[in-house]
């Protein structure tokens, strides 16, 4: 095998790539944004969208830890807040901030914004309120508004998306995406293990 002799021509090629290779991945990690990134960009989406947006509320709250949002567009005054261990029943629906509706219990609203599945049961979501986030029917934002909420309630909750499906491709729903719900709490049966204790 013959060696090459122009050693200095190769090394200096050799650098040239890795100089090349270096400034392409550091351009890769200066595009990649911080979690805090993320979500303060989020937050400014959802302050855009609410400037946009005329809700109607008889009440709000903003949770400063989460920055979850809810406004209640009727409040029930029913005095029953679910707990851990309720059976709570609630008609929903899902969108982003661009108004694609993702998901809803309700067959009417599925038709009207053409995501109907006629294998699909339309009605309330029936389950068990864990109130830790935990439960893996809900997203934890959806979960935690349940929490602030009594029974009767209708209200509209903003859930950025660390609280909602983080950096996950749902198809329909894009990495990053603030969630939108809104909510009737129709139902809540007091655990009653709790009540024979």
């Amino acid at each position: 095998m013959k060696k090459l002799k122009n050693k200095p021509f190769h090394r200096l090629l050799r650098l040239i790539i890795a100089v090349q290779c270096f400034g392409l991945l550091s351009s890769c990690l200066s595009e990649i944004e911080t979690p805090e990134e993320i979500h303060q960009k989020e937050l400014k989406k959802i302050e855009e969208y609410l400037d946009d947006h005329s809700i109607d509320r008889v009440s709000e709250y903003r949770d400063e830890k989460s920055s979850i949002i809810i406004f209640w567009e009727s409040i029930s005054e029913s005095g029953i807040n679910p707990e851990k261990g309720d059976s709570i029943k609630v008609d929903y629906t899902g969108s982003l901030l661009d108004e694609t509706v993702f998901d809803t219990s309700n067959e009417e609203v599925a038709k009207e914004e053409g995501i109907y599945n006629s294998n699909r049961n339309y009605a309330p979501l029936h389950l068990k309120f864990l109130g830790d986030g935990q439960n893996d029917r809900l997203v934890s934002g959806f979960e935690f508004a349940l929490s602030k909420m009594e029974k009767g309630d209708v209200a509209k909750v903003f859930i950025p998306s660390i609280w909602g499906y983080g950096s996950r491709d749902l198809g329909v729903i894009p990495p990053h995406s603030v969630l939108i719900f809104d909510v009737h709490l129709l139902e809540v049966k007091i655990n009653e293990e709790d009540t024979n204790e």
